[in-house]
């Protein structure tokens, strides 16, 4: 089950330039122009995927936007197969009917179309998250070849027990 967060066009300003579904790290002094940060005090990473003109399917949602929060698990349930990072998928749609100003919709946390899983195991996640992720900045691309968002969950928590990923990235309140 998914939660729905509805907002106005002064909250969609940290995503406003993404362009051809090209994968963007928000860097920290970006996330209060967002339209919620998922586990704010533990998030230490944020990307985001979109194009305004082109929407794709994600988590059954037409989005024009894909925003993947990473956030430290203090407490992993490792018995279960949790490492240390948690990944929380969500979607951005724009309302063909907007309600006063509220002219976006984000839906999630979903499990799902993240761009790994959401219980990673934190060395993969650490390595692919550093692999992707263009700077933050205006974007020059068309919306074309878009492609699927989601790519499969790479390695298992077997192979990474013992590491412990580096402190979090605290974002500085305003």
């Amino acid at each position: 089950m998914s939660n729905s967060y509805y907002f106005s066009e002064d909250r969609f300003e940290a995503m406003r330039h993404l362009k051809g579904w090209e994968i963007r790290d928000i860097p920290p002094e970006h996330w209060d122009k967002l339209p919620v940060v998922h586990r704010k005090d533990d998030a230490f990473a944020v990307f985001a995927s979109g194009c305004l003109e082109q929407p794709k399917k994600l988590n059954g949602n037409l989005s024009i936007a894909g925003i993947d929060f990473l956030a430290h698990e203090p407490n992993p349930e490792r018995e279960k197969g949790e490492d240390s990072i948690n990944i929380y998928h969500f979607t951005i749609a724009k309302l063909k009917n907007p309600v006063g100003d509220l002219q976006y919709k984000m839906d999630g946390p979903y499990g799902r179309q993240a761009l790994l899983g959401h219980w990673p195991c934190e060395q993969d996640a650490l390595d692919f998250y550093s692999s992707v992720g263009l700077p933050f900045d205006l974007g020059t691309s068309e919306c074309s070849d878009i492609t699927e968002f989601a790519s499969p969950q790479t390695g298992s928590p077997a192979h990474c027990q013992g590491y412990i990923p580096e402190p979090h990235h605290q974002p500085q309140q305003p």
